[in-house]
């Protein structure tokens, strides 16, 4: 009897010794687990401009095989995806006189058209005007872009785009800060099957930034995160792409003072005609890389000042 009792001791005590043993080695990959998750979260978002790169060839693979699976002869009136890709250099002549531009390509899925923009544009620092109190230096805008479509339904199209442009932060804080843009464009369209038309339309841009919701967080100082709403007021339509609105949520990286790169997630609702009555609702992926060719010596220019 007693070596039947030193027997059941003897198993008692080892499987609460094995239970010991299991339960700090769940212990240690547990805390080995949380650290490297830590670990991959923060490597994560310290590489997130190359993040960049991989959401816009998703939404490619996503509308492509929408199309094929899509019949030819229809027109899509549901959500359509497309993908904007943009370079905006930046040439700083003087205190007062920037010189930027853009070259850039669209498409939407299913592949209805392709879009090639080119611009020349200048802004100029201003003495305030108005609103004098809370806001920054002031500023006008100007230039002319180029857009050639490829229909692949249509003729072909070409556009020249006339703009006037006035902006201003107000107010203009280290936590709230809030940038106002108005614009008039005269948009001139040239159809490749002969028709011209002539449009006119006012912009109103209201653009921010939610940095300061991240401040308690150990997300990497270079990264940033820009939030607008663009309304559109077409005085006189065009054959295509005349804007309502657009509300765009994004995230920037700054890789150095002179290079960063920033992709948008937006909504666009579109009328694509001079009727009313033919609108599209869009999701665009936009990728944009900014690059300053010249800074002035001993200026240190915010990152959000770079077109």
């Amino acid at each position: 009897m007693g070596s039947q009792t030193r027997e059941a001791v003897g198993m008692i005590l080892r499987h609460v010794l094995l239970n010991r043993e299991v339960m700090k080695v769940d212990s240690q990959i547990h805390r080995f687990t949380i650290f490297d998750l830590s670990q991959k979260v923060a490597s994560m978002l310290r590489h997130l401009h190359l993040v960049f790169l991989i959401i816009p060839l998703l939404g490619w693979a996503q509308g492509h095989e929408e199309e094929e699976n899509s019949d030819p002869g229809e027109t899509s009136m549901g959500v359509n995806q497309q993908i904007w890709l943009d370079y905006n250099p930046n040439f700083e002549y003087s205190e007062r006189l920037t010189l930027y531009g853009e070259a850039g390509f669209r498409t939407i899925f299913p592949n209805e058209w392709y879009r090639f923009i080119v611009s020349a544009n200048a802004r100029l620092k201003i003495k305030p005007l108005f609103l004098k109190k809370g806001s920054s230096a002031q500023q006008v805008h100007g230039g002319l872009r180029i857009f050639y479509t490829w229909n692949r339904k249509q003729a072909d199209g070409l556009e020249a785009r006339l703009f006037q442009g006035f902006r201003v932060d107000l107010p203009d804080g280290d936590i709230f800060n809030f940038r106002h843009y108005l614009r008039l464009e005269e948009r001139f369209e040239f159809g490749f099957d002969g028709r011209t038309t002539v449009g006119l339309r006012f912009r109103y841009q209201l653009t921010s930034r939610l940095d300061f919701l991240f401040e308690w967080t150990k997300i990497p100082k270079k990264l940033y995160f820009p939030v607008s709403i663009e309304f559109f007021f077409n005085l006189v339509g065009t054959r295509q792409f005349n804007d309502v609105i657009r509300i765009t949520p994004g995230a920037g990286y700054v890789l150095n003072e002179n290079w960063r790169v920033q992709f948008d997630l937006s909504y666009h609702n579109t009328r694509d005609g001079i009727e009313e009555g033919f609108t599209t609702n869009d999701i665009v992926f936009r990728l944009r890389v900014h690059h300053r060719w010249k800074k002035l010596p001993g200026k240190k220019i915010p990152v959000n000042d770079l077109e």
